[in-house]
């Protein structure tokens, strides 16, 4: 074979490998979203609210109403990133998010400003669990675990989507409390005005850990049965 010939076969294998990837990736999507199809309540209320980062919020079940804000309100040192989540219930009909708005925070009581650049929201994936845990996790089906970059999704009617709202305060911010908010718009419309607030302490967290660390695992607990391979 001549050197062109040989980089054509070469092309045309990668080729396939990409579009079978591209082929096992749409299937796989697919499959997750006819698990995700007859979850949820139809029956449930639209509502969109704020929860803590600490809440697993599954898609068929929403979070209970007393884990639920009307704001987001987060505390931070500056140098130090804090995160909640913006909890989407579409309720009896499905709902539409295009995109996400974020504004400035502004200084309640002084002028200083922490740039809307700070803050970024990313959606929440699932992925799916087909066996218990090791770790001591024994629902199976769909568990919420990869951030996304933000993209426009619709939530099912009666189901739940996640957004993963990360703030940063800077190193230079001046300590106080600090006001903006998060807008959720459909194609033609706001859907909600989440209201945000950020307490800035008044120290810096350091650039680097200071304190020292170990981890140890006993490995002669673990067996090829834990992680269930041959």
């Amino acid at each position: 074979l001549t050197t062109e010939a040989m980089l054509a076969a070469r092309a045309e294998i990668t080729r396939q490998r990409k579009q079978r990837l591209e082929e096992a990736q749409r299937a796989k999507h697919a499959a997750l979203r006819a698990k995700l199809a007859p979850l949820g309540d139809r029956t449930a209320p639209r509502r969109i609210g704020v929860v803590s980062s600490m809440v697993t919020v599954f898609p068929g079940e929403p979070p209970r109403a007393e884990h639920v804000a009307d704001e987001l309100f987060l505390t931070a040192a500056r140098r130090e990133r804090e995160s909640a989540q913006i909890v989407v219930s579409a309720g009896p009909e499905p709902l539409s998010v295009a995109r996400v708005e974020v504004t400035d925070l502004q200084q309640i009581e002084g002028s200083a400003t922490i740039a809307a650049d700070h803050i970024e929201v990313r959606l929440v994936g699932y992925t799916e669990v087909e066996r218990p845990s090791w770790r001591g996790i024994k629902r199976l089906g769909l568990w919420p675990d990869p951030l996304l970059r933000f993209r426009p999704f619709e939530c099912p009617a009666g189901q739940t989507r996640c957004l993963w709202v990360t703030v940063h305060a800077p190193e230079d911010a001046l300590a106080g409390v600090y006001a903006g908010a998060i807008n959720l718009r459909s194609q033609t419309e706001t859907i909600a005005k989440v209201p945000v607030r950020l307490r800035v302490c008044g120290f810096t967290l350091p650039a680097a850990p200071r304190m020292h660390t170990s981890y140890c695992n006993d490995f002669s607990t673990l067996n090829s049965s834990t992680y269930n391979v041959a």
